[in-house]
């Protein structure tokens, strides 16, 4: 027996080597004939070394690679294998990405690796579907169940949710790069398979009467999907590549599912376990509706109250209908009445998150001199903070995360201008905002489709790494612009130090009570301080170096959209938050994970200096040995932290076997107290016994 098939491992590595082309079909091929006769396990084994690879290009091709050879091979594929490589799947998904030549390839990466990762774990649940996520032949009858159908329906449209986010971004940006193109045709593949699936479970769903409640709202969900696919289809079968390679498929008209009672009745006579026992199904899926709107109205409820309370504190008086907090005041009056008469559960959803967003619109320079005018900082800042707590709950309950970094920044930026006695305005006026904030209309508006659209948004924007030189500034040879630039470094990078030194000042300030780790985060500033420095440097270098060789590599739109300097303020961010953390007591895990995000900044930082750097250059050297420096001083914070949490649990344990100890101890001394009464009793009926002989002896 062969245990290991040489052939599908060689093309399995020529299938993921560097090459900036797609996965060549004949190994393709060659993997899936393979498949059919024992190549699963070289499959598998191989691919994991690619596709964990530090060559995002390799570890897109890996994908494409196991997309393909899912659909096409044999169905040993499905089995005990998928199951093992999950794992591998799962480390892709979590993996950081690092801002480097490749970064393009890592947004689709992204996504792809998570569509990719949803659909094992879909076939996990339902070993039944082929790679090609067709509905067999010879349902179970299991499946003809409305609890097993909506579990289908359920995993079938969360795949279409992550499969459309990826192509149609791809095919509108991309057009001549054949490498990144290639993803697109299995997903489209994927895309009508998954169709042909949703229309026939709801058909059948649409047969049970009892469960129509479910069936409208899976049915409305699917309507969405559906005009999303026809773009999908339509900018496909303009692509030249795609339609050199397969026939883009013909969509359906959208299936009404009109059943009359007769069907019904004919159905259920060949199913007639179709209905799960006491009409479960409707009443869990009722359950958890109610239990979901319960929670999203008392979080909107909460966050009007919370948002009366600031329009109170911190709009000034006579205001324009066109300036945005008047808007923003409209937005939250629409708001609360729809939340008092909700009728469309992810429109209000919808509504809030906007609503959230739009609150940075009250923390302007106007809004700060009304604060100061009226004595209110200290409650305008706890109000903020309220703000925070609340808007951290609304994002984990909706899952959003758009603008909500931007939003942190400003209640941030805010509160330290409040905080800070001895602050100067005029020097830390909080970022100048667009007033144009557009009022959305409640009535019927398209909300959800807006935030899906705004999500494919973002990924479109990810353009391939030569797409950041601006052009404008490729024949710009003119010192006094690059005197100007390097100001703009030098404010940047002093304004950053500044913030680390009034963390290294607080730190100091700080009652420790015996807390070794504030005093060796303060300790670690001045390395800090130094890395943020040499940071700087570099990025004088690059700004010289680009100008001279008429290239740069990163966008210049500002100096801190992208490259050393905007590492280096999310570092420092990071160190603010630290120090809070620290400050306020709060837990170790959460420290921890602050630590974690501040290495990971830093070596960001690095990574983006070795792309725009050479190899020998003294200032990389340098920059290398500051965050060595800085990184060990980390590690000894956090094997400290981990070193007191060992020692505070060994301390519980050791209370806990005392207690024990103390419990075993008062059973012994019990035990042997009735082990004295017996043997006093049994001493008392041997001295009777012996007296009675004594007497019978005597007489």
């Amino acid at each position: 027996m062969q245990f290991v098939d040489y052939k599908v491992k060689l093309a399995t590595r020529k299938a993921c080597n560097t090459s900036n082309c797609p996965p060549k079909p004949k190994h393709i091929r060659t993997i899936v004939v393979k498949s059919f006769s024992g190549g699963v396990p070289s499959f598998y084994s191989e691919l994991t070394k690619w596709i964990l690879s530090f060559n995002p290009l390799q570890q897109y091709k890996s994908l494409v690679t196991l997309h393909r050879v899912l659909r096409d091979g044999s169905s040993q594929l499905l089995g005990g294998y998928l199951d093992a490589f999950l794992p591998t799947i799962n480390r892709l998904v979590n993996t950081p990405q690092q801002l480097n030549a490749y970064y393009a390839f890592q947004q689709i990466i992204k996504h792809y690796a998570k569509y990719i990762q949803i659909r094992f774990v879909f076939h996990q649940k339902h070993r039944i579907f082929t790679g090609s996520l067709l509905v067999p032949h010879e349902l179970p009858e299991e499946y003809y169940s409305d609890q097993k159908t909506l579990s289908v329906l359920s995993y079938m449209m969360d795949l279409m949710d992550y499969l459309l986010v990826i192509p149609l971004p791809i095919i509108q940006n991309y057009i001549g790069d054949n490498c990144k193109m290639d993803c697109t045709i299995p997903l489209i593949l994927d895309s009508y398979s998954l169709v042909k699936d949703i229309t026939f479970f709801l058909t059948n769903l649409a047969h049970i009467e009892q469960n129509q409640s479910v069936f409208t709202f899976l049915y409305d969900r699917f309507t969405k999907t559906y005009s999303k696919l026809n773009q999908l289809y339509s900018a496909a079968k303009n692509n030249g590549y795609i339609v050199s390679l397969i026939e883009v498929p013909n969509l359906p008209p959208l299936p009404t599912f009109n059943v009359n009672d007769e069907e019904r009745k004919l159905y259920l006579k060949k199913h007639p376990h179709s209905i799960t026992k006491n009409n479960h199904l409707q009443k869990t899926f009722l359950h958890q509706n109610n239990n979901n709107t319960k929670e999203i109205l008392e979080l909107g409820n909460h966050f009007s109250q919370q948002l009366s309370k600031l329009f109170d504190l911190l709009i000034p008086p006579q205001l324009s209908s066109e300036d945005p907090e008047s808007k923003l005041e409209t937005m939250a009056s629409c708001l609360m009445q729809e939340l008092q008469n909700p009728s469309n559960l992810d429109d209000i959803k919808i509504h809030i998150w906007k609503t959230l967003i739009g609150t940075k619109y009250l923390l302007q320079q106007r809004n700060l001199d009304y604060v100061d005018a009226n004595n209110n900082g200290e409650k305008v800042i706890n109000e903020l903070y309220d703000l925070q707590s609340i808007a951290d709950k609304i994002k984990v309950s909706f899952q959003m995360n758009e603008g909500y970094e931007e939003l942190q920044k400003y209640i941030e930026e805010f509160v330290s201008i409040l905080s800070s006695s001895s602050a100067n305005t005029s020097e830390t006026t909080p970022t100048n905002q667009d007033n144009d904030l557009v009022l959305f209309d409640y009535i019927g508006d398209s909300s959800h489709d807006k935030v899906i659209q705004t999500s494919q948004d973002d990924f479109i924007d990810e353009q391939s790494f030569n797409s950041f030189i601006p052009p404008n500034l490729q024949n710009q040879e003119n010192s006094s612009n690059e005197e100007e630039d390097f100001s703009i470094v030098l404010n940047q990078i002093n304004d950053q130090i500044n913030k680390i030194e009034d963390v290294r000042d607080a730190l100091k300030n700080c009652n420790t009570n015996g807390n070794e780790t504030i005093k060796r985060f303060g300790d670690s500033t001045q390395g800090l301080i130094d890395f943020i420095q040499i940071a700087g440097e570099c990025e004088k270098e690059r700004i010289r170096e680009g100008k001279e060789k008429n290239n740069q590599t990163y966008s210049n739109n500002e100096v801190w959209s992208e490259g050393l300097l905007s590492c280096a303020k999310k570092i420092v961010e990071w160190a603010q938050y630290i120090s809070s953390a620290l400050m306020n007591g709060e837990p170790d895990e959460r420290i921890l994970a602050g630590l974690k995000q501040f290495k990971s900044h830093c070596s960001q930082l690095l990574t983006a200096a070795r792309v725009s750097m050479e190899d020998q250059s003294p200032l990389l050297q340098r920059l290398e040995k500051s965050l060595c420096s800085l990184m060990s001083q980390i590690q000894k914070i956090i094997q400290n932290i981990l070193s007191r949490e060992q020692e505070q649990r060994q301390e519980i344990k050791e209370q806990n076997k005392t207690q024990d100890n103390g419990i075993e101890s008062k059973k012994e001394l019990m035990e042997s107290q009735v082990r004295v009464l017996q043997l006093q009793k049994e001493l008392e009926k041997a001295q009777n016994h012996l007296y009675s002989l004594r007497k019978e002896e005597y007489n």
